[in-house]
Parts: C-alpha cells; sequence; structure tokens
C-alpha cells in the first residue's frame, strides 16, 4: 500500500503471523522537506512496530497508532557533511 501527502511518499509493509502482524513504514522525503532539515532528496524514514492479534484479534491491517510496540530507526551512517537543521530527525 503507498501514499502521498504533502511531506513525503509513504510505503507500508505488512507480515502476518498466527500471532502477530509485523508493520513497516518507509518515507521519502520530497525536495523541499529535505532542503528544510538540511538532509538530500534520497534520505529516507522508517518506522517500524508489531501488533500482537490478542489485543484486538478482529483487526486486519493495522495502522501506525494500533501498535502493540512500534519504533523510528535512527541514523548510523557518519556524514561529516550532514548538518541537520532540526532535532526531530537525530
Amino acid at each position: 500500500m503507498s501514499g502521498a501527502d504533502g511531506m513525503c511518499i509513504h510505503l507500508h509493509g505488512l507480515k502476518k503471523s498466527e500471532q502477530t502482524i509485523d508493520h513497516a513504514t518507509f518515507r521519502s522525503f520530497t525536495s523541499y522537506i529535505a532542503e528544510g532539515v538540511g538532509c538530500t532528496a534520497f534520505s529516507f524514514a522508517v518506522e517500524v512496530g508489531v501488533h500482537f492479534r490478542c489485543m484486538d484479534p478482529q483487526l486486519k491491517r493495522p495502522q501506525d497508532f494500533h501498535l502493540t510496540f512500534r519504533s523510528v530507526l535512527g541514523k548510523n551512517v557518519r556524514q561529516p557533511v550532514f548538518h541537520p537543521r532540526s532535532s526531530a530527525f537525530r
């Protein structure tokens, strides 16, 4: 499933098992947003999470707010020339 809003393009991925639904969202930045935070339009963010089916057995496609646990993967590549303008992406 994919979509676009004013800030980014995003793709959602689900992996279902008997007891859980794993959820991943990949977001790429538009050139406007990338310039505003001090990165390139090739930059992206990844959010991951898991929904335990025992919490709501009827839920087939959980949204981010339904997830039992979720996290945003942080940047771990050293880039000396990267100087972010916002602490939101550190």
